[in-house]
């Protein structure tokens, strides 16, 4: 589920008319209110539901008390206090059945009470514990391999009993084969057809316990849980690490004869060795597979490779649209480069790995890693992740965007007077993104508002570096998958720091994890929408119910102190460490216009900045404009000359500004920047040493510009002939010749420019600024027992201040289900969630020049030092020559 979308249109419905009803809205005592069913009378009247159903062949159902075999109630004395079916098994296989004795007369067993906590965002999770009642041994071991033993399946539903008919259709998820298959595949179809009234889980015994009480009976407890994470937090094995395991090839439903040959048959046939090929081994000749996959492909006539001429160089370029693309010198050989579409890896390569399945048809996949939701048609759609007009590919070396490799090449090189050298990029980028952008699912939406995690391109060197693995050898000892995963995902994020991944399990369906972008949600926090006011056909506005209907389904707000409050409590709470306080005080405080609607640098968390900019006004006179010293003109002399006199705004002669901005060039590199110098002097080669002298040159006018270059196809696309004018005087030449370096990596000027251009400029709704954030402030609700709501969606409350209604709304975290004989409740926890621009804007516009025309103020500075340089010389040799003449030289 996509965060922050609204609770499902059905549970809302039934919501508002749960509200009505307790609000006794258009009632009079001759003219009971009924909606759908549901009347005052039902909500006084009602009880609960609780049913337990073990997952063997013959499951167990477990209510109040024991069910029959074909589920229906138990009634009449022998029935209750008689004997007891017992199920006999040898081997795991039911070989009979027959009755337990129960001389004492013990009642049947039942349940007391259950707690679910469906637990959300990155810890998707659904647990419930179980509290029932066993009254003999006899029923403790009758039972322990439904209820007590781990690793066995229980499904769990509960849900409200209004009257005899409901109790007579009370929906159920068990056929004659078991548990059904909707059960783990269509959670959330299920619960709606309800309309909330009815909820389950299916999971695993994780724990359990029982407890002898001092009438003989034993108190229960049963734990069962998911378990679709799990299996990324296994170890990946190296060769020294090797499973040498014997697996045998014998099973019990060979025939006899069978059994025979293969025993008679050599030892090969009879034993497979697992030597532990493992994820990472395959990760290691990952290129060789690939190089496999092309040559069938070719043989086939399904692929036929593409060849690029670069002067007397030749390349070869292969793919498999949607699956795979490689460069290299020749098309059988060793490739230089080689992507696999992520969707496609996930798919075809990690559920080979990842997926655990069984031979039940009801639950073919017990564990699945796919990076994909559900839509309401019932299709599959990969999860979404952020997106922005000026975002492209950066470095071809660790993945590729389709539809945003945007390589360049001059249009028309006689008019510009430009040589053949200098013609733009590589032939082969150029051939590499036509191919890329032609045949691989575009990385952005249609719409453009969000991008696609499965139409990555992923480099397979980075995958080889997440691993710790070569081509040939692996080199690391054994890791845990899940950091594998998260490192590929940080060199997502090396050069532009754009996305916010997480691994986490599907809310909907357990048995699934996922990689997710977690700034990626349903609602854009536009700065003029009033989230309390209600807009139709706007899921970021607040919920309209009229005429017995949901006009908009939106954000919920739940009444809290109102007549018809659903609501039994509130609680609020912030949770900002004493780390933090500076965050705090800086979003209070400072000038939104000064810094673009950004936090300043010092702020670490812009979070809790973001928190406190909700109520910067009426202003702190002590704390007005806070800032450091040294960006206040006033203040840049503050110190003191003598260790017994107080520092003073004046009070000393450093003048640390100045020096700082002499030595901008070194204070402007990146960290990042350092760290691949180094690599680079490590392992130096010609285009490397080309690409630093380069990026050098380019360092120095963009000291001049104050500000990075932007791309040449941007430049040239917003005013071409301005853009001409640049290239054909040449004093832009080494700025503008060529987009990418010959390693496939941009140019620096030209990354930092995008990184920039995502943060501030052009969509305003897809800015870093923009960007939704969780809030450290927290809010718990517990309500009237309603299923269907989820991890995820938004909720708000009308019991808060108007600031908050108006610019914020939270997202539900946690869910838990608490449900006895006599009721049911949940608990809704969940987070603040708004973007830094909303929360802190002071709605002042900025006015930022064009950047075109500051080229051409930085060419006529140029041109104007060139003439005061021609000046000095000419003056000079007049020196030198009215000197010689003076001297009678």
């Amino acid at each position: 589920m996509i965060d922050l979308t609204p609770i499902d249109e059905r549970i809302q419905k039934r919501l508002f008319q749960k509200m009505e009803l307790l609000g006794r809205a258009n009632v009079s005592p001759n003219n009971p209110t009924d909606r759908d069913g549901l009347t005052q009378q039902n909500l006084s009247n009602r009880t609960t539901f609780i049913r337990m159903t073990s997952g063997l062949e013959r499951p167990v159902i477990l209510m109040g008390g024991e069910l029959e075999d074909d589920g229906s109630m138990v009634s009449g004395y022998e029935d209750i206090y008689g004997p007891r079916r017992l199920d006999v098994y040898e081997d795991g296989e039911l070989i009979g059945a027959g009755d337990t004795e129960n001389k004492f007369k013990r009642p049947l067993p039942g349940i007391k009470s259950i707690d679910v906590e469906f637990k959300g965002g990155v810890r998707a999770l659904r647990e419930a514990t179980i509290s029932w009642t066993c009254w003999s041994f006899e029923d403790i071991d009758r039972l322990t391999p439904h209820f007590l033993a781990h690793g066995k399946t229980i499904m769990l539903e509960w849900g409200w009993v209004y009257d005899k008919n409901s109790l007579r259709k009370l929906p159920t998820l068990i056929n004659e084969n078991g548990i059904k298959r909707s059960a783990y595949n269509d959670y959330k179809k299920e619960v709606l057809k309800a309309d909330g009234d009815f909820d389950f889980t299916v999971g695993i015994i994780k724990n359990f316990e029982y407890t002898t009480r001092e009438d003989g009976a034993f108190d229960c407890q049963t734990i069962i849980t998911s378990v679709g994470a799990s299996i990324v937090n296994n170890f990946t094995p190296n060769q020294n690490a090797e499973n040498t395991s014997t697996i045998s090839q014998l099973t019990k439903e060979a025939e006899l004869e069978e059994l025979k040959k293969l025993v008679n048959s050599k030892d090969e046939e009879i034993i497979n060795f697992d030597v532990g090929v493992s994820l990472k081994t395959f990760i290691s000749y990952f290129d060789n597979y690939i190089r496999g996959l092309a040559r069938k492909g070719r043989d086939s006539k399904e692929i036929t490779p593409v060849l690029v001429q670069e002067g007397n160089e030749e390349r070869y370029i292969t793919y498999d649209p949607n699956k795979f693309i490689t460069e290299g010198p020749t098309p059988d050989g060793i490739q230089s480069n080689v992507w696999v579409r992520w969707g496609w890896f996930e798919d075809n390569i990690l559920s080979k790995f990842l997926t655990l399945v069984s031979e039940n048809n009801q639950r073919p996949f017990l564990t699945q890693f796919r990076s994909v939701e559900k839509t309401d048609d019932g299709e599959f759609e990969s999860t979404r992740v952020r997106t922005h007009k000026r975002l492209e590919t950066i470095d071809i070396n660790k993945f590729i965007l389709p539809g945003k490799f945007k390589t360049f090449e001059l249009e028309d090189k006689k008019t510009l007077g430009v040589t053949t050298k200098d013609r733009g990029d590589r032939e082969l980028h150029l051939k590499l993104s036509e191919i890329v952008n032609k045949n691989f699912s575009l990385f952005d939406h249609s719409s453009g508002k969000y991008g696609r995690m499965r139409n990555f391109l992923i480099n397979t060197k980075i995958l080889r570096k997440a691993f710790g693995v070569n081509r040939t050898e692996i080199t690391t000892e054994s890791i845990n998958l899940r950091e594998s995963l998260l490192s590929i995902l940080d060199y997502l994020n090396q050069d532009i720091p754009f996305w916010s991944f997480e691994i986490t399990q599907d809310n909907e369906h357990e048995f699934r994890t996922k990689i997710i972008d977690n700034s990626q949600t349903a609602v854009d926090f536009k700065k003029e929408e009033k989230i309390n006011k209600n807009v139709d056909g706007n899921i970021g506005t607040k919920s309209i119910y009229q005429n017995g209907e949901v006009i908009n389904n939106g954000v919920f707000f739940f009444p809290v102190w109102q007549h018809n409050s659903i609501v039994k409590s509130q609680n609020i709470t912030t949770k900002i460490p004493d780390g933090l306080a500076l965050s705090v005080m800086y979003g209070s405080n400072i000038d939104n216009v000064k810094f673009l609607d950004n936090s300043p640098p010092e702020v670490s968390s812009i979070e809790a900045s973001a928190l406190a900019g909700l109520y910067k006004n009426p202003v702190d006179k002590n704390l007005k404009n806070l800032d450091i010293a040294l960006r206040k003109e006033n203040y840049r002399k503050i110190g003191s000359e003598s260790d017994s006199d107080d520092i003073t705004l004046n009070g000393g002669t450093d003048n640390v500004f100045t020096f700082l901005k002499l030595v901008s060039n070194n204070i402007k590199k990146k960290y990042e920047e350092k760290v691949e110098n180094i690599n680079k002097q490590l392992k130096s080669s010609r285009e490397e040493k080309e690409a630093r002298e380069t990026d050098e040159k380019i360092r120095k006018l963009e000291l001049e510009l104050n500000q990075p270059f932007p791309t040449p196809d941007m430049l040239r696309d917003s005013n071409p002939e301005k853009f001409n004018q640049l290239i054909k005087d040449g004093y832009f030449k080494s700025v503008y010749d060529r987009k990418y370096h010959e390693t496939g990596k941009m140019r620096q000027s030209f990354a930092d420019f995008i990184s920039d251009s995502v943060s501030v400029t052009p969509d305003k709704n897809l800015t870093e600024n923009s960007k939704p954030l969780l809030i450290p402030m927290d809010m718990e609700l517990e309500i009237d027992g309603i299923g269907g709501i989820l991890p995820g969606n938004s909720y708000h409350s009308t019991y808060l201040p108007s600031r908050y209604q108006e610019d914020t709304m939270f997202q539900i975290f946690d869910v838990g289900h608490k449900v006895d004989s006599s009721t049911w409740s949940v608990s809704l926890s969940g987070v603040m969630r708004s973007s830094f621009s909303k929360m802190t804007s002071d709605n002042k516009t900025i006015e930022i020049a064009k950047i075109t025309d500051k080229l051409f103020e930085l060419k006529d500075r140029f041109e104007q030092r060139k003439k005061e340089e021609l000046a000095e010389k000419q003056a000079k040799q007049f020196e030198i020559l009215e000197n010689s003449t003076w001297y009678g030289f």
